[in-house]
């Protein structure tokens, strides 16, 4: 992660491999877990959103597939590190691990890095275009758009700054490589985190003004405000992963563990806040259901020849 290089402690690729796995240390556990409740977690809420839309009769829109291209791509980040973890002894430190896991663990940083920007990338276009859909006045709406351009602009010039720290890449960890040349690239990853906490800060705070002027019951008005104040734990993240990166010298399997924390915590808390914007008409379906049958108030009508159950309800009452 960063920039993560073996030039000052040259590894030879005739070091000895063996197929030996060491079990998970804590803070490789730690990934495990926390990777695991949040795939569950996003995949539920992902099949909520598309059902929203079955419900709300609507059709798939453009954000709705980008977030799902973001949770796949999330899927493939969160396989890497299950396998850095118990394959590549990540957590451990590097004096307990083999030369040949150093080099698995700095050669899989690029598709690391590489899915997490897209990931992020992807839910970040896609609020954008949510927020662009459901603003209607013309200040808002092109602030929302000029959102969606610079979080295109990030994720291009994040992936960018990956593939150009080393020509030819092999020389990340293979500085022995003829032609070999490597840049410092700090200042780069520096700015594109900065640029990643100013994106979702605009994000975040974009949507408070048109919601508080909303017609809305006040009880949905905190709803949506404390939805969208969940941004501020993946600004949080994005913060405590830079800073991680930061400190990221010579241990590299154990001090990859908080930046790998932080980047599962951000993209999931991204794609949760994400699907939480329109998944709004399942949770009216269920708990409407719910009270009327609670309170003995639910309508009755005749059973209908109609093989839909929505069909026997009232208009406008799902």
């Amino acid at each position: 992660m960063g920039s993560l290089s073996i030039r000052d402690a040259p590894i030879s690729n005739n070091s000895p491999v063996t197929m030996a796995t060491l079990p998970p240390s804590s803070g490789g556990k730690s990934l495990l877990i926390c990777g695991s409740i949040f795939a569950v977690l996003c995949t539920i809420w992902m099949v909520l959103r598309m059902y929203s839309r079955k419900v709300r009769n609507t059709c798939i829109y453009a954000e709705d597939w980008l977030v799902l291209a973001a949770l796949i791509f999330y899927y493939a980040l969160l396989v890497n590190i299950f396998y850095l973890v118990i394959a590549a002894g990540l957590g451990h430190h590097d004096v307990d691990i083999p030369p040949h896991m150093i080099i698995t663990l700095i050669k899989f940083s690029i598709p690391l890095n590489t899915l997490f920007t897209l990931s992020l990338g992807l839910v970040k276009c896609s609020i954008c275009l949510t927020l662009s859909r459901i603003f209607f006045m013309p200040p808002y709406k092109q602030l929302a758009l000029l959102s969606l351009l610079l979080a295109i602009f990030w994720t291009t010039a994040a992936i960018i700054v990956i593939f150009a720290t080393c020509r030819p890449v092999s020389a990340l960890w293979n500085p022995l490589t003829p032609g070999a040349v490597c840049s410092d690239t700090n200042r780069a990853i520096f700015a594109t985190n900065c640029a990643d906490i100013v994106l979702d800060a605009l994000i975040v705070v974009l949507p408070l003004p048109v919601i508080i002027r909303l017609q809305v019951p006040r009880a949905n008005k905190i709803a949506l405000v404390f939805l969208f104040a969940l941004g501020l734990i993946t600004i949080g993240a994005g913060v405590l992963r830079a800073v991680a990166l930061a400190k990221l010298q010579t241990d590299i399997a154990f001090d990859m563990v908080a930046p790998e924390l932080f980047c599962v915590c951000q993209v999931g808390i991204a794609i949760f806040i994400a699907n939480s914007t329109v998944i709004r008409p399942v949770f009216d379906r269920i708990f409407g259901r719910w009270r009327c049958a609670s309170e003995n108030t639910c309508p009755r009508y005749p059973v209908s020849k109609s093989s839909d159950p929505d069909a026997r309800l009232p208009a406008g009452q799902v």
